[in-house]
């Protein structure tokens, strides 16, 4: 009996029947004991509508047109295929320029390969495709959508590689010809030759797939973002393992009919996808139809409001009921992914957790009762790796408290960028009382390469609470797709602040962080601004940096007696450690005291480098204007690139140690490192000692390696305090008494084994010794405030020529006599 309801239930549900299939278009609705609705067996079955494919660009590249953002939607599955930054510092200066490629570029035409060419299926408004000059003016100006392009700066093109490989050896700026072959009306075919005037690449927060060839990672799955399908409609569920309801696979990869939308102040389109044909195929009747609106608008200068500032796209989600009986539907919304890839080899993105690093892309949101939090990339995919056949990993669910379940953002952030669904303003609780969420990754971990998984692609999706649709109503799902830069000020506004994760020193990384930018307004220059904030930084520590030097001088000067006392204890380590601690209790010394100085410096130097590494206005500020080399210092210097002839254990990206650019500015870095330790570190007085100091070297040389790709900026506020620290132990020493040395007296000719406890000191001549430097006035004289006329001098260590009428004579060896000092 149990397997016959088993049977009677699934053949209710999902009927076979090609005839019906086949018949015209018509239907007469039912419902079955349970409720759900059914067709009559002797009615047809409603058509299946799909549209056309369609790539639809909305905003501009036009910096006159007001849009921060070019969004690129594709009709297949109504989703985002790219969102590029496109605002201007200055004309013809993007001020988020895509830093994987120096070429140019003539915007995102979202290439087909064909055999008649590179056929171009969305120009974009205001790119220099579109402005393109055609070669006499009886042809219309710019590319059109449909053009095969065979040529480009008089070479042949017949692959995406090829285009980009040209592209990239051409400058922006200049201008360049464009061979296209256009289909006309008639059938007839035309070959013309345009001339575009390249521009910079804009960054692409968001991509369908990492087209530039460099920046390719096998494994990573080519998806749009941003899809919406049917979860749960009239009893029918969709189980986290499956991506879409049976024969409802047309949600994600069909293609919706697609048609402009008027929005004042800026651009949109509407999607459509009615699906009551195809949820007629597995036997549910329901005149459901899903629409999906793309708002983008212009932004609005001294804007303080999330919608007026440029960065958001607005999202809007419909379920229209165009049936006379209510249904029960709820949808599953898939996040963003495929963030850029720019600095996925050498940036480093810090974890708020102990035992689990950050990777290149995460999962960030935000709930009602907590904080930020961050899934990492490397939990998501250990997850998968483990669960291969339902690598979803849930982090809500509808068990959870309602709290818990509302959301102030969802979505996926890299070291510089991040893109996430906040609340629209006209509907505050859009993300509020979810069903459920996961996350997943976005490839197949199998595929990878050794070393590239850091730059894997993760994503989510969460499902709607089922929504009660009456008959010819509607229920609406809105949101606010934020995709833009990591900028405190913009992150503000959007309730993001928590995507910039400082460390536990994040007390001190902001401060600094005020004053590098409060140095580059006076300077404008960030390289300057660094040098400027690590002078003022090792400034004010000079009080612990003297007290660190004072006590390698007094280590220096005991160290004799210690060398003494290991010949004599060489075979008694009791006696040898009692002596020592009798050594450094006559002098009043702590061993401790050089120490103490470092460990507090240490919060400020890590507060220092997270501050530099992470601060996104950094990013493409060159180190000298007009120079490529150290064009970018949020990046390594990039001096020469030697990813095509070095292995890959060396050059590799992800997978070397060095990665494919050689970088001069961590050589220096280096070097001055093994100076500074040559020069600041007291004389080794034994064996162990003087190994201790040769494994330091050599760690010193490794760390050098892993120093090989930390940004530019970095290495500069590292060169600029070690030189710092060589100057000043420098100018310290000249400050400090010479102090008396000390020997062993050997009485009756014996050795020192025999005389254990005779030292005696020097007698060195009684000359006062000046007292070392307490403040920086007293290594540059000229920081000191100038002394009224008549006023004696303070410095009652050292007399001046009035109080020591002797002095002068000593200057003059004509005048002076020859004293005798004593022995």
């Amino acid at each position: 009996m149990g397997l016959f309801l088993v049977w009677s239930s699934f053949q209710r549900r999902n009927p076979v029947d090609e005839d019906r299939r086949k018949a015209p278009p018509k239907v007469e609705e039912v419902v079955d004991a349970q409720g759900i609705s059914t067709f009559d067996p002797e009615q047809p079955l409603p058509e299946a509508v799909e549209g056309k494919q369609e790539i639809i660009a909305i905003g501009s590249m036009n910096p006159n047109d007001g849009y921060k953002l070019l969004v690129t939607l594709n009709s297949r599955g109504a989703g985002i295929e790219r969102i590029e930054l496109v605002e201007q510092s200055s004309p013809g200066k993007l001020r988020y320029r895509s830093l994987g490629t120096r070429g140019g570029w003539i915007g995102y035409l979202s290439f087909e390969e064909t055999e008649k060419g590179l056929k171009a299926r969305s120009i974009p408004r205001g790119s220099p495709a579109d402005a393109a000059v055609p070669p006499n003016q009886s042809h219309p100006v710019g590319l059109q959508v449909g053009d095969h392009i065979i040529a480009l700066n008089d070479s042949p093109v017949a692959t995406i590689a090829e285009w980009e490989k040209i592209l990239g050896s051409i400058r922006p700026g200049r201008n360049v010809p464009i061979k296209v072959r256009r289909e006309l009306s008639d059938g007839s075919t035309l070959e013309l030759t345009y001339s575009v005037t390249l521009m910079e690449k804009p960054l692409d927060v968001v991509r369908i797939t990492d087209e530039l060839a460099e920046e390719q990672v096998v494994g990573n799955e080519q998806r749009l973002s941003l899809l919406t399908t049917i979860s749960s409609i009239d009893g029918r569920i969709l189980l986290p393992s499956q991506t879409n309801l049976k024969d409802l696979d047309v949600t994600l990869n069909g293609n919706w009919l697609a048609k402009p939308l008027e929005v004042p102040e800026g651009t949109g389109v509407e999607f459509t996808l009615p699906l009551e044909g195809w949820l007629a195929k597995s036997g549910t009747a329901a005149k459901i139809e899903l629409v999906k609106r793309y708002r983008l608008l212009k932004a609005q200068s001294k804007a303080t409001d999330p919608v007026g500032m440029g960065y958001c796209l607005d999202v809007e989600t419909v379920i229209r009921n165009l049936d006379h009986r209510a249904h029960q539907v709820a949808i599953r919304q898939e996040g963003v992914h495929g963030l850029t890839l720019e600095s996925w080899w050498y940036a480093q993105k810090i974890s708020p957790y102990f035992f689990d690093g950050a990777g290149i892309r995460d999962v960030v949101f935000s709930d009602s009762v907590g904080g930020h939090q961050l899934i990492t990339r490397n939990s998501i995919f250990k997850y998968a790796t483990g669960n291969p056949n339902a690598p979803e990993k849930s982090f809500f669910s509808s068990g959870d408290p309602v709290e818990r379940r509302s959301f102030r953002y969802l979505g996926v952030d890299t070291p510089y960028f991040v893109s996430a669904l906040i609340p629209h303003p006209e509907q505050p609780d859009g993300l509020s009382s979810l069903a459920y969420g996961v996350t997943r990754p976005v490839a197949d971990p199998s595929k990878f390469v050794s070393g590239k998984a850091l730059a894997g692609n993760v994503g989510f999706w969460f499902e709607t609470a089922k929504a009660n649709i009456e008959g010819q109503a509607e229920v609406k799902h809105r949101y606010m797709l934020f995709a833009g830069p990591k900028d405190p000020s913009v992150l503000q506004v959007h309730g993001l602040s928590g995507c910039i994760e400082f460390g536990w020193f994040g007390f001190i990384a902001k401060p600094l962080l005020m004053i590098l930018h409060l140095f580059y307004s006076i300077v404008r220059n960030y390289g300057i601004a660094i040098i400027m904030l690590t002078i003022l930084v090792r400034g004010c520590m000079f009080p612990i940096s003297r007290k660190a030097a004072l006590s390698a001088q007094k280590m220096q000067d005991i160290a004799p007696e210690l060398k003494a006392l290991n010949e004599l204890y060489k075979d008694d380590p009791q006696r040898k450690i009692a002596a020592t601690r009798e050594v450094y209790k006559k002098h009043k010394f702590n061993p401790a005291s050089g120490c103490l100085p470092v460990f507090l410096q240490i919060p400020i130097f890590i507060g220092l480098y997270r501050a530099v590494s992470i601060d996104i206005e950094l990013r493409q500020q060159p180190l000298i204007p007009g120079l490529q080399w150290c064009s970018n210092l949020a990046g390594p210097d990039m001096l020469h690139y030697w990813g095509n002839y070095m292995i890959d254990f060396i050059a590799g990206k992800g997978s070397g140690w060095f990665g494919p650019y050689f970088n001069i500015l961590p050589i220096l870095t280096i070097t001055l490192f093994i100076i500074q330790q040559k020069v600041l570190m007291p004389k080794a007085t034994d064996e162990q000692t003087r190994l201790t100091q040769k494994m330091m070297m050599y760690m010193t040389i490794f760390m050098g390696v892993l120093f090989f790709k930390v940004p530019a900026g970095l290495c500069i506020y590292f060169i600029t305090s070690s030189l710092w620290s060589l100057v000043e132990r420098r100018l310290i020493k000249k400050h400090l008494a010479n102090r008396p040395t000390l020997a062993i007296e050997m009485g009756g000719g014996g050795t020192a084994a025999e005389h254990p406890k005779k030292y005696v000191p020097d007698a060195p001549a009684k000359v006062r010794a000046p007292k070392p430097p307490e403040k920086l006035s007293d290594i540059f004289p000229w920081l000191a405030k100038p002394k009224p006329n008549g006023q004696a001098s303070e410095n009652h260590d050292e007399p001046t020529t009035l109080r020591d009428p002797q002095r002068r004579q000593r200057r003059d060896p004509l005048k002076s006599k020859k004293r005798k000092r004593p022995t």
